[in-house]
């Protein structure tokens, strides 16, 4: 943490959010005392490369 209270969010969790320059991001309190990190924007979800080969295992497999 910085001095002046800045964070940084490694790049797999930024990936995993869609988060990027200029995103919005909400710290959330759980009841037990857990700190949560979520988007606050509504942007969509990035592609992810791999949504294309979801259920391909099955199809036209020769075996």
């Amino acid at each position: 943490m910085t001095s002046k209270g800045e964070v940084t969010i490694p790049k797999p969790v930024r990936d995993l959010l869609g988060i990027t320059t200029g995103s919005a991001v909400e710290f959330r309190l759980t009841p037990e005392g857990q700190v949560l990190l979520a988007r606050a924007d509504s942007a969509p979800r990035p592609y992810s490369r791999f949504e294309r080969l979801r259920g391909a295992a099955g199809q036209n497999f020769p075996y």
